[in-house]
């Protein structure tokens, strides 16, 4: 889920800025935000990382299936890094046409 919704931008928001400030402090609100949630994802894949590992060296089970429960832990982590890759290339996407326009991206939902 966190790869769709960062890709389709239908992840939390919260737009404070006024369209008062300039385009300058748009984009760098827009470059610490991306920053932040890419830092988060990356401490919830590593997290992920380390409790898969955990789970495989004492062969945890899950109780219903008797199936190894880091099949179903790992999807987590998965998402999370998937998702910090669409970051990364989202971020990429506005700073080039930030280069080229000079004009910061203001988040609106998509419509559909």
């Amino acid at each position: 889920g966190v790869p769709y919704a960062i890709r389709y931008k239908r992840h939390i928001v919260c737009d404070v800025l006024p369209s008062t400030v300039s385009q300058r402090v748009q984009f760098a609100v827009v470059v610490i935000s991306t920053a932040l949630f890419l830092l988060m994802c990356v401490i919830m894949t590593a997290s992920c990382i380390e409790l898969v590992e955990q789970q495989i060296m004492v062969n945890r089970r899950t109780e219903s299936m008797h199936a190894p429960a880091w099949y179903f832990t790992s999807v987590i982590g998965i998402g999370f890094g998937i998702g910090g890759l669409r970051l990364i290339q989202g971020f990429l996407q506005e700073l080039a046409k930030y280069r080229e326009t000079g004009i910061a991206h203001i988040t609106q939902v998509p419509e559909e």
